[in-house]
């Protein structure tokens, strides 16, 4: 429950950043790494997001998992997914 916008922290993409080949890295900061879910919509106006495939290193599987399936990278968890079209908008949430 949350009252008056003071709730559990969320994960939060802090970072995205384009690698060769058609991939991106996403450095995501997370307190619940089994509850946070990479989500994707191709188009803001209908607000319908779903899960989405990532990587936890660019070569292993695209699979959707929640970030157990990542990289550390200190206290903050790399995944990667594929840019290919169409364009796509990223957010954290949960498992649809």
């Amino acid at each position: 429950m949350e009252i008056d916008g003071f709730g559990p922290e969320t994960a939060k993409i802090v970072r995205a950043a384009p690698i060769t080949g058609g991939l991106m890295e996403i450095e995501v900061n997370t307190p619940n790494v089994a509850e946070s879910y990479l989500n994707v919509t191709t188009d803001l106006a209908t607000d319908s997001w779903t899960n989405a495939p990532h990587s936890d290193d660019g070569a292993n599987p695209f699979v959707v998992s929640n970030l157990t399936y990542s990289t550390a990278s200190g206290a903050n968890k790399l995944i990667y997914v594929r840019t290919d079209p169409p364009a796509k908008f990223f957010r954290m949430g949960s498992k649809q």
